[in-house]
């Protein structure tokens, strides 16, 4: 049996290509074969000498000591995966708080990550900058402006107006996010990519999920606006 070491959470899906009977899936795993991480910070890890592959989900590696695995014969690779899980509860923000509340929350919630309070997925602090994913944090602040400002101008609330709101924070999100991950791995990293590896390393796994979740977001939002009729900001 093959052990495999995660360092982050992992969506279950994976059980599907590694079978329980062939393989132990664990962030406790002793003496791993393989490590599977998402955004944690590998390079003042102790790898273990029984390490022989380490996976990413997403498409940089800055996380990761490539020089060092590299001689001790572990092998880096990518698989897809994306950073931006939030976009529902971020569309709700800007739907709810409006575009002014919604936004300056969500910076709220970033500055304090920089400053190092242990918020993100990763920890935090100003580091964070010159991660790939910190794009998806700034589209978040653009995405609770961008979901709020058409939902107050709306006169209805209803689930269609809040729809179109939310997938124009969608839109926000992952146009910030993945032109700045392309930046980051380009000219910052030292890990070039095209657009389109970046494009998949959120495509399909992750833009159709957060589709749905929009639409969820705008129904709730809509229903919480006529429960809460005149008792939510407007600005």
């Amino acid at each position: 049996m093959y052990k495999i070491l995660t360092m982050n959470t992992i969506s279950p899906i994976y059980k599907e290509i590694l079978p329980a009977e062939e393989y132990e899936v664990s962030p406790t795993v002793e003496n791993p074969d393989a490590i599977l991480v998402r955004s944690a910070d590998l390079h003042e890890f102790a790898l273990p000498q029984s390490v022989k592959c380490v996976a990413r989900a997403g498409a940089g590696v800055n996380n990761i000591p490539l020089d060092a695995f590299g001689e001790k014969g572990v092998v880096v690779f990518n698989t897809p995966g994306a950073n931006a899980n939030a976009v529902k509860e971020l569309v709700l923000a800007g739907m709810l708080l409006g575009r002014s509340y919604g936004a300056l929350s969500v910076g709220v919630y970033v500055l304090l990550g920089l400053a190092g309070v242990p918020i993100f997925a990763a920890g935090g602090g100003i580091g964070y900058v010159i991660r790939p994913s910190f794009g998806y944090l700034l589209g978040f602040i653009a995405a609770a402006f961008v979901t709020g400002w058409p939902t107050q101008r709306s006169k209805t609330k209803s689930f269609a107006a809040c729809l179109g709101a939310a997938l124009g924070g969608f839109a926000a999100t992952y146009l910030i996010g993945l032109t700045y991950k392309y930046i980051i791995l380009n000219f910052v990293s030292g890990t070039p990519a095209t657009w389109l590896v970046v494009l998949l390393s959120c495509f399909p796994l992750d833009m159709p999920g957060d589709l749905l979740l929009c639409a969820a977001a705008a129904f709730v939002g809509s229903r919480m606006h006529k429960a809460l009729k005149g008792r939510l900001p407007s600005c």
